[in-house]
């Protein structure tokens, strides 16, 4: 059995906001921010957690501007730097979508083609919290985009 049941820290994180505040959700404190660097949460390790994975909160510009941020730290440990290249991403029902990830900006990298249509079909809300796991990082990798917290029911929330 790889790793051991408690949660450990994967590594230091870089604080790439300038703003950030604090959210519970579903048991969860989860710090984030309202810039638009996505902030990845440290992960825990245990024998479920063998993939390479970050857990992140939709924002509103991955659904206004039609793109999906991936922290910088997780792109370079998996050699995605300043590449274009098509991923499969799998969804809760385990339904396949084509997407396509590469520079969104000078110092970013993100999912963009194909991302409008997985996020409709998916109902990808602002708020949402949710797990980008890789499967294989082969020649075409492959992830689940897993939702833990669903921003809709924040939302409805007194």
């Amino acid at each position: 059995m790889k790793g051991s049941a408690s949660p450990q820290p994967e590594g230091k994180m870089i604080n790439l906001d300038a703003k950030s505040v604090s959210t519970e959700a579903a048991g969860v404190k989860i710090k984030t921010s309202y810039v638009t660097a996505p902030k990845a949460l440290p992960a825990s390790t245990s024998a479920t957690d063998a993939n390479p994975h970050f857990i992140s909160i939709i924002k509103p510009y991955s659904i206004f501007k039609h793109f999906l941020y991936i922290p910088l730290a997780f792109a370079k440990s998996n050699g995605w730097m300043n590449r274009r290249f098509e991923m499969i991403l799998m969804d809760e029902q385990q339904r396949s979508w084509p997407v396509r990830l590469g520079p969104v900006s000078d110092d970013h990298i993100g999912i963009h083609i194909g991302w409008q249509k997985f996020k409709e079909a998916n109902d990808v809300q602002v708020g949402d919290i949710y797990r980008f796991e890789l499967i294989n990082n082969e020649k075409i990798p492959a992830a689940y985009f897993h939702r833990i917290h669903s921003g809709k029911d924040a939302k409805q929330s007194p």
